[in-house]
């Protein structure tokens, strides 16, 4: 069984000039026994961010959910391509829908796939974080760390990077291996500063409420019990 925390705050940027969060969130369970998450923050440039997040988080869980036994078992590269040829087609068509620029479209991605026996496939694109804690260690370790290019202000998003270069895929499928799985949008900075942070749902969730973040900030937690 895998239990949920989800958590979203909006940054005090975005709260001042009266904007929605960029952060898209969704979690679902399917009757197959799968879990899928998905956190997206879309590109502060843009007017069609949250668009972007949206978008990408809702078709991205479900192409996990829906291939999933098949990306379990393929190699690195090949679900690289596979996803990032998925991606953008699905932007390019949002944007002939929209009418705009297929790169305004443009947002982070970490979004997991996984089941009740802790088998999973994940996909990460910018910034944010990806990380787990496995059954036999003490601490929570990172699976992706944010990917920035020289100028550290600037990330990878969608429709405005070579995507097979920058979308890292991953895969795990050992049963009863993994106890957490946690994603995370930029904007949740403690695993930055602490990787070895450790603590429990509500200390986490307490932790984020208290702090006056000014970028939105976003995690789901998925415990596998």
């Amino acid at each position: 069984m895998v239990n949920v925390q989800c958590f979203t705050k909006k940054g005090l940027y975005h709260k001042k000039k009266g904007e929605e969060s960029q952060d898209a969130i969704i979690v679902y369970n399917e009757q197959n026994g799968l879990t899928v998450a998905a956190v997206c923050d879309g590109a502060s440039f843009s007017a069609y961010s949250g668009t972007a997040a949206r978008v990408v988080a809702k078709s991205i869980s479900k192409y996990l959910c829906d291939n999933f036994e098949k990306l379990l078992i393929m190699n690195r590269q090949d679900m690289q391509m596979l996803l990032a040829k998925e991606i953008e087609n699905l932007l390019l068509h949002e944007a002939t829908e929209l009418g705009i620029d297929a790169k305004l479209l443009a947002t982070t991605i970490c979004a997991v796939a996984i089941d009740d026996s802790g088998r999973w496939v994940g996909a990460h694109l910018g910034d944010g974080n990806l990380l787990w804690k496995k059954r036999e260690s003490n601490n929570i370790q990172y699976i992706s760390r944010p990917e920035n290019p020289i100028d550290k202000s600037q990330t990878y998003l969608t429709m405005n990077c070579y995507l097979p270069n920058h979308l890292r895929t991953y895969s795990w499928n050992k049963e009863l291996d993994t106890e957490l799985l946690i994603l995370t949008t930029d904007g949740v900075e403690f695993f930055q500063q602490d990787p070895d942070f450790d603590k429990s749902f509500l200390e986490i969730e307490k932790y984020c409420n208290e702090k006056n973040n000014i970028d939105d900030a976003s995690y789901v937690i998925l415990k596998i019990s």
